[in-house]
């Protein structure tokens, strides 16, 4: 699966003061790249998508799903027997979702105690439109770097008639675009 893009093209291209179509290509790939990296870090795929995921039931009120944002949920089962049929169906009005924790509460009740006795089928993940700016952010600047560094790999330091140039640092985020990074991870 490909990674989810977290900035586009344009964004990317606003940054870096870029306006004809050139690198486009070249930019197209980073983003994927640096995008990739992102997931990498979070350890999750936030590639939107629909999910079902069958739970164990613990006689709580909630259930904690394997992938987060929660975007929807478009069925949630509850069956000790494991048919899930209609009349097995939760309301939405009987629960509460809490997208970025990937969590759903019951509002009057607790989910039965069985193994995966719980059915979900919801959509999780983000999108470059819905992604928190943080991680948008991470990803131009990354993107942004490692396009001007393409051509210095290897390279530490170059020297000129009138001077150098240092090149002090290979690594795609700084410090502070790590720690938004892994403010998501789980």
């Amino acid at each position: 699966m490909a990674a989810t893009p977290y900035a586009t093209l344009t964004e990317v291209k606003q940054y870096m003061g870029k306006t004809g179509s050139g690198d486009d290509a070249v930019l197209t790939v980073l983003i994927g790249y640096v995008s990739g990296i992102i997931d990498d870090i979070l350890n999750i795929k936030y590639q939107s998508t629909q999910i079902t995921e069958y739970q164990d039931g613990s006689g709580t009120d909630t259930v904690l799903l394997n992938n987060r944002p929660i975007t929807s949920v478009s069925n949630l089962y509850e069956d000790t027997g494991g048919d899930f049929g209609a009349s097995s169906e939760i309301s939405s009005d009987d629960f509460i979702v809490y997208e970025e924790a990937g969590m759903i509460r019951l509002r009057y009740t607790n989910f039965q105690a069985g193994k995966e006795s719980i059915k979900i089928i919801y959509s999780a993940g983000w999108t470059s439109s819905t992604a928190p700016q943080s991680l948008k952010l991470a990803c131009i600047k990354g993107v942004s770097k490692t396009f001007k560094l393409r051509n210095t790999e290897g390279i530490s330091a170059k020297s000129f008639v009138d001077g150098s140039v240092s090149y002090f640092s290979d690594k795609i985020f700084d410090e502070m675009d790590l720690k938004a990074i892994q403010r998501y991870a789980t």
